[in-house]
């Protein structure tokens, strides 16, 4: 009797993820910081140089925009106005899109073709305080998440 309960409930869960139609979708997108500029700051409010790379997958395939969140380490601002391509396809534009000092966004506008790639800079500053957390051990980190057409 509890082999046949067990069974209808195996059978019901894998059915439900089977029918889960991202249960096997990739993110769209790849972030990453090819010269790992994110490490290099200069603090009391000095603008650092950030060089952000994103590499779109087949899930983004014919999309025609993706806004880019960015969550900028403790006592880290974006500098507003400095977002700035530096190479991709010659389609995709790269421009502020609002958010906040230390959650800016970005948005990505052209038809978006598997394995584009597009890399962008922007700068952000550190105020005083950033060096005493330093010392004090801090870790500043910079969480990036895209989001393609409002699906992922």
């Amino acid at each position: 009797m509890k082999l046949t309960l067990f069974k209808k409930h195996l059978s019901v869960f894998i059915l439900i993820f089977m029918l889960s139609g991202k249960v096997f979708s990739q993110s769209p997108a790849i972030v990453s910081f090819p010269d790992n500029t994110e490490s290099a700051v200069t603090v009391c409010n000095d603008p650092s140089l950030v060089i952000v790379q994103i590499d779109f997958n087949s899930e983004a395939n014919g999309q025609t925009e993706a806004i880019i969140n960015l969550q900028l380490g403790q006592a880290l601002e974006y500098v507003s106005g400095s977002v700035s391509k530096i190479s991709g396809e010659s389609r995709l534009t790269i421009d502020d899109y609002g958010g906040t000092v230390n959650a800016p966004q970005f948005k990505i506008s052209g038809t978006i073709a598997t394995n584009n790639r597009l890399t962008f800079s922007l700068k952000q500053r550190a105020d005083c305080n950033t060096m005493t957390a330093s010392k004090n051990n801090t870790i500043f980190e910079t969480v990036v998440t895209t989001t393609v057409n409002e699906e992922f």
